[in-house]
């Protein structure tokens, strides 16, 4: 079976810039200041590029991968239906944590519903109807990034022969938006946090074309953040900058994104060389989602995209005469370095799904004593909590907390090792060493430095200054 295993289908360009993208995410590593979070995100990297591979070598049968999608979006629109319901449509979160990924992942499936529209019969009708229910489940949520989305997509699948139906649809949708939902699509506060966090990562790009590396970002964001508002610092940290383009262009560098963009664009070639203007439509509506929000953290999103992907390759690509594997002492060691990988990728996920767990219980302790305990979710594969913050600054306030200030100073040089320009970390050190008055005021002043709104640095740098008096 191997032996005839096709592998030509490596030698289309997707794979080139596939290849690029990735490469460019492990060189990366040397630019990373907590290599953790490289590493996680290189291997998201290679496990997302092997699934696109394997999907487009085995999904030979779109019809039954469609049906199979439609059903799924079939339950997403009752329960939508059922939590719109019982709840109002701020509290609708879905089977996701929040409603912007659970708008995403009903958007997701509406290419599929559009694909199966040309089908006649049962399939047919349940397409429409799921699809109708989807996009009353969307403009209900009303996800501005989604919303867009739609649109883009709308676009794409406009000819002349589907503008009976495509028209009232628009007018149906435009005049709900207009009447309902107005005041919430202008809302500027969200736009005005997002362009903040834009505007910074734009600086870091600038000085960093080579990327600060893969899964650095949300550390790297502080060291730019001079003229963010202190929400940014205290209980609105971005583990992303809500752009998915920008992003990848920060960690990865230039020729990173040059590679990344490549996979996006050979998929919209390979699509619509292929005529499936339903891909055409989903990979737009993937790229607008992915300028305003974060698809790229989401697995489901990650899934669709790969599926989508796959699926533009495998229309295209034609399959030699010639499929066997002429050296098969090359294929054998590829698959071992891929099973690895995958290995590998497990472990660490499995290091940070166990401290999800603990850094849910360490958020919700009360007890200083509890909470030395909970920040052992540390571990080499995952040595920040959920917002960014690394497990050793908790760890030192509890030790504080509990009467051991050398040990806490030793946790807050650990966690400064890990987010070398946290603020709240920064202000720890200059507190642990208000012994050594100069020490202390360096890093009261980089912490000022870095956001000069902070006043609890700024109250403690002037102590300092005055107990020297």
């Amino acid at each position: 079976l191997l032996r005839y295993t096709d592998l030509s289908i490596l030698k289309e360009r997707f794979f080139v810039f596939a290849g690029i993208f990735f490469l460019c995410a492990v060189v990366s590593g040397f630019f990373a200041v907590n290599k953790s979070e490289w590493l996680y995100s290189v291997l998201r990297i290679g496990l997302f590029v092997t699934t696109v591979f394997v999907f487009a070598s085995i999904l030979k049968d779109e019809m039954e991968l469609a049906k199979v999608i439609v059903l799924l979006g079939f339950f997403y629109f009752l329960y939508g239906q059922y939590e719109f319901i019982s709840n109002s449509a701020y509290n609708c979160k879905g089977l996701m944590c929040n409603k912007n990924p659970w708008s995403t992942a009903q958007f997701l499936c509406l290419p599929f519903c559009v694909y199966l529209i040309k089908e006649k019969g049962f399939w047919r009708w349940l397409s429409i109807t799921v699809g109708l229910g989807l996009l009353a489940n969307i403009f209900v949520l009303t996800t501005r990034s989604v919303v867009l989305a739609v649109g883009i997509s709308v676009l794409c699948l406009i000819q002349r022969r589907t503008l009976k139906y495509i028209i009232p649809i628009l007018i149906v949708a435009g005049a709900y938006l207009l009447m309902f939902k107005w005041i919430y699509i202008i809302d500027t506060v969200s736009m005005t946090e997002r362009w903040q966090a834009w505007r910074a990562t734009l600086t870091m790009i600038y000085e960093n074309p080579l990327g600060v590396g893969a899964g650095n970002w949300c550390l790297m964001l502080f060291k730019y953040g001079q003229n963010l508002d202190f929400k940014f610092f205290q209980s609105n940290i971005f583990r992303h900058p809500h752009n998915d383009f920008i992003w990848i262009l920060a960690e990865v560098g230039v020729i990173g994104f040059v590679g990344y963009l490549g996979m996006f664009f050979t998929s919209l070639y390979y699509a619509a060389k292929s005529k499936k203007q339903w891909l055409v439509a989903g990979i737009m509506g993937y790229m607008a989602l992915a300028f305003f929000s974060f698809p790229n953290e989401r697995a489901f999103s990650s899934m669709i995209l790969a599926v989508f992907m796959a699926l533009s390759i495998a229309g295209y690509h034609k399959i030699p005469k010639r499929s066997y594997i002429p050296n098969m002492g090359v294929f054998r060691m590829a698959s071992v370095n891929i099973v690895l990988m995958l290995c590998l990728f497990l472990v660490v996920l499995g290091y940070r799904h166990r401290s999800l767990i603990y850094n849910k219980k360490l958020r919700e302790s009360k007890q200083w004593e509890k909470i030395i305990d909970f920040s052992d979710g540390f571990s080499p594969f995952s040595t920040l909590t959920f917002t960014g913050v690394p497990y050793h600054w908790f760890k030192g306030v509890a030790y504080n907390k509990t009467g051991d200030p050398v040990e806490a100073l030793v946790c807050f040089r650990e966690a400064q090792k890990y987010s070398p320009y946290n603020v709240h970390v920064l202000n720890a050190l200059g507190l642990s060493y208000s012994y050594d008055k100069e020490k202390a005021d360096r890093y009261f002043a980089k912490a000022i430095g870095i956001c000069p709104v902070f006043d609890i640095a700024i109250n403690n740098r002037r102590k300092i200054k005055e107990s020297k008096k």
